[in-house]
């Protein structure tokens, strides 16, 4: 197995790229059992960048990794120094930086898509949207130094604004005569001037990014950059910028006064843009684009990662960068130059250990121990760990994605992820084996209680007797009660994948592994009153109040959207590499024409793409639409997707 060498408790695994502001690697978090996480490292030790100016601004940002959460921002995870080099990590994310899709594009003579190009703005937009959304130290979070190699997009095509904790040090330490020709072009006059950070910088940066997106030119600094504007052609169609864009572009590019005044407006502007010109991307077709320009690239990352999980971590050997020469933005092949890599021994600013001892390890097995337990308990009494998510109608789509996977045969010859792997999925077998046994007694039981409430609905009966039925057998599993919507009406039971939820009026809750019921018997039913008699028009006068396109939520008279594609999730190569499952929820909110119009991780990330493929297979799905009283209406469901080796 290859040993490869340390920067503090990461292992460089490959280097991808370097830029002004210092190199990025794919790096592991080094544990006691080896690799832990493979993150996004960015050490930033550009030549030119002044570490000391840079570390007095960001010492205390950390904390931003814990604000800002959205698919269209990095998550971060550590931001430190070492031996007086900071350094930020990012969840891993399989793919390529802005910068280097616009040099390989130009490199192929295939000019990014104008409908893409848009697209790539439009969710830069919205991950700065995030920040200024949000505050730290009670001022609204701005970025200030947006980049194109500080905007990842994954190879499923999903787009990732990093650096918000580090663009006020990267603003302090980098003095405006020595901005590197990869990061003048994207930077307001007044950021380069040495102003204050101010909210039409990013304005700047997002008009400088789509200009050269949408031509293929990189803009002209300080100012320059709005004269380019008038005459310039999209590259993809060879047609004249369309007038709306234009307008978009100067008042992005000119002076401070001009700019649309943050970026929340400038996205709510270019997202009409979009719906008026009918550009309808998506990212499958912006992942589609991305493996027609690395294709080999994204294979051979595949392989790399294969041979990654042979690595071997040694005992507290640290690499200290050195200072990188400015390279072009591009984030591409690094110029030939001597090794700037040596081995000494040091500790990380962020953290540090001494070498275990036996009883160091006897606690670490009975922690271990207690985790597992603990595991096997939360899977059992949460019904597989899943929460109802705000009563939201789940569609069937418990998907099961089967990745290329082999185990050992016998324990002995396993590593303890692989056993871990093994008493996961033992477990989950055995919650769909209970939950199907408890399923058959349900569906009468909820059966006979729909019947119940139909009668009950039509006679207009204030009580109605249930008929008694047997209650199912106690489990092992502690049991909770359902959320209902009423006192004394149950829920529906948990679905599977093979039954959709029953539509009652009542909302239904999110399904887990384990089938959950009341403990006790249920009480009869107390319907609503029954309706006055009205005249044949009610029906239609009932109809005419809600109109197409509005927003409702689960009640009587709704229906929820259904599933009428099937979702074909892409298995994250890094997760198959790594033999690792997930469920990821997704809310999605689905229009009255049956298209997701929104869609977003509900509850934690899962990591390693997993949410980045769950998104992209929910954007991508077709629905018939919810309707409320035969109307279509729009309506949020949840997605339940399931990746498993």
């Amino acid at each position: 197995m290859a040993a490869r060498e340390q920067f503090g408790d990461y292992v460089l695994l490959k280097k991808l790229f370097e830029d002004s502001l210092g190199e990025t690697f794919r790096a592991g978090k080094a544990g006691k059992q080896g690799l832990e996480q493979v993150v996004l490292l960015r050490v930033l030790n550009g030549r030119d960048l002044d570490a000391q100016a840079f570390w007095g601004k960001v010492a205390d940002r950390r904390p931003l990794h814990d604000v800002l959460k959205s698919p269209n921002v990095g998550s971060g995870v550590d931001l430190s120094r070492m031996r007086g080099v900071p350094y930020v990590a990012y969840e891993y994310i399989s793919g390529k930086s802005l910068g280097n899709l616009m040099v390989q594009a130009e490199r192929e003579h295939s000019p990014i898509p104008t409908d893409l190009a848009l697209f790539i703005a439009d969710r830069i937009a919205l991950g700065l949207a995030v920040g200024y959304e949000n505050r730290f130290h009670e001022d609204r979070i701005l970025h200030g130094f947006l980049m194109p190699n500080l905007v990842m997009l994954s190879n499923e095509g999903e787009i990732r604004v990093l650096g918000f904790e580090v663009a006020p040090g990267l603003r302090a330490g980098m003095a405006a005569s020595a901005v590197a020709a990869d990061v003048t072009p994207y930077l307001s006059p007044e950021a380069l001037g040495g102003a204050p950070i101010s909210k039409t910088d990013d304005i700047y940066s997002l008009g400088a990014i789509l200009f050269e997106l949408l031509t293929g030119r990189r803009p002209q600094g300080g100012g320059a950059a709005v004269a380019q504007v008038d005459g310039a052609t999209l590259a993809a169609d060879a047609m004249p910028i369309p007038p709306e864009l234009v307008t978009l572009l100067k008042r992005s590019l000119g002076p401070a006064a001009q700019r649309v005044p943050d970026v929340v407006s400038w996205h709510k502007a270019l997202a009409k843009i979009m719906v008026d010109r009918h550009y309808q991307p998506t990212t499958f077709n912006l992942a589609f684009f991305m493996h027609t320009l690395f294709r080999d690239e994204i294979d051979r990352e595949s392989k790399e990662i294969e041979v990654e999980k042979t690595v071997t971590v040694a005992a507290k050997q640290v690499v200290p960068p050195a200072a990188v020469p400015s390279a072009d933005r591009s984030g591409g092949a690094t110029k030939p130059q001597a090794p700037v890599f040596s081995t000494y021994s040091s500790t990380s600013e962020a953290a540090s250990s001494a070498p275990g001892n036996k009883k160091g390890l006897i606690i670490g097995i009975a922690a271990g121990g207690a985790v597992v337990v603990a595991g096997v308990l939360y899977l059992l009494l949460s019904g597989g760990g899943s929460k109802p998510q705000e009563n939201l109608p789940q569609t069937d789509a418990t998907i099961t994605i089967p990745a290329s996977a082999s185990t050992a045969e016998h324990a002995t010859s396993m590593t303890p992820d692989e056993i871990k792997a093994q008493l996961d999925k033992m477990l989950e077998e055995r919650t769909a084996a209970m939950e199907k046994n408890l399923k058959t007694q349900y569906d009468s039981k909820i059966s006979e209680l729909q019947k119940a409430l139909t009668d009950a609905q039509k006679t207009g009966a204030t009580r109605v007797a249930v008929p008694a039925t047997a209650a199912p057998p106690p489990t092992t599993t502690a049991e909770k009660p359902a959320p209902t919507g009423g006192a004394s009406e149950p829920a529906p039971a948990a679905t599977t994948p093979s039954q959709p939820a029953a539509s009652t009026s009542e909302p239904a809750a999110t399904s887990g592994t384990t089938a959950s019921a009341p403990a006790e018997e249920p009480r009869p039913v107390e319907p609503a009153p029954a309706p006055v008699q009205a005249p044949a028009t009610t029906s239609t006068t009932r109809a005419q109040s809600v109109r197409v396109g509005d927003l409702v939520e689960a009640g009587p008279g709704v229906t929820p959207p259904k599933l009428a594609s099937r979702l074909e999730p892409r298995y994250p190569p890094t997760a198959r590499n790594f033999n690792k499952s997930a469920t990821v929820n997704v809310r999605a909110l689905v229009d009255e024409n049956g298209r997701v119009e929104r869609a977003e991780v509900s509850g934690a990330k899962a990591g390693y793409g997993f949410d980045d493929a769950a998104l992209a297979a929910a954007r991508s799905a077709r629905f018939d639409p919810a309707t409320k009283g035969g109307v279509r209406v729009k309506m949020w469901t949840l997605l339940r997707i399931t990746f498993q080796p």
